[in-house]
């Protein structure tokens, strides 16, 4: 069955789980496919085999995000940027324009607890290399430290990282975490 949207065409692939593979329902080869593709797979709740964990993670109470390239972009106003760090901050397109951003580095799988607007990111180690590789134990905390060198200026160095940090998508463009979380297809 195809189905179309506005970014193209999408192929619904009947696919069944046996001996530790995932193949084609019909028993044919998977068709050859680009890196980095991706896409979604249905599983039933109660195909699951006994794992409390396993539950947890495809009912959406846990869940990894898929991020592309393991890097993610805080959003920075530059107005008073040290001038040793303006060489960290690039001009990145996203759906809405052009924006000024520093990247971060995620450590370990990014994760999601709970789904919908009440989600919330899990602690995941981060690496800031524009603060000479400076750690974060969350992307909250990550954030939280651009923000305070370079933003001095600001009055509060918190924000909704849902909002203010980005993923890269594969054709380069930039979309915001609220995206992944609600399950929008980017």
């Amino acid at each position: 069955m195809n189905a179309s949207n506005s970014n193209g065409r999408y192929y619904h692939l009947p696919v069944v789980y046996r001996d530790g593979k995932l193949s084609a329902a019909d028993g044919r080869k998977l068709p050859p496919l680009k890196d980095s593709t991706w896409g979604e797979l249905v599983i039933p709740l109660d195909s699951l085999t006994g794992t409390e964990a396993g539950r947890r993670y495809l009912s959406g109470d846990e869940r990894a995000l898929y991020i592309p390239q393991k890097c993610l972009w805080a959003f920075v106003s530059t107005r008073k940027t040290p001038e040793h760090l303006i060489k960290f901050v690039e001009q990145k397109n996203t759906r809405n324009g052009v924006f000024l951003f520093v990247r971060f580095v995620l450590k370990k799988e990014l994760k999601l607890a709970g789904s919908g607007r009440t989600a919330r990111l899990m602690e995941c180690d981060c690496e800031i290399p524009a603060l000479q590789k400076k750690a974060a134990k969350s992307v909250n905390e990550a954030y939280t430290r651009i923000s305070e060198a370079f933003e001095p200026a600001r009055r509060s160095h918190t924000g909704n990282v849902f909002d203010k940090v980005f993923f890269e998508s594969a054709n380069n463009v930039l979309f915001p975490l609220r995206e992944l979380r609600n399950g929008k297809n980017s």
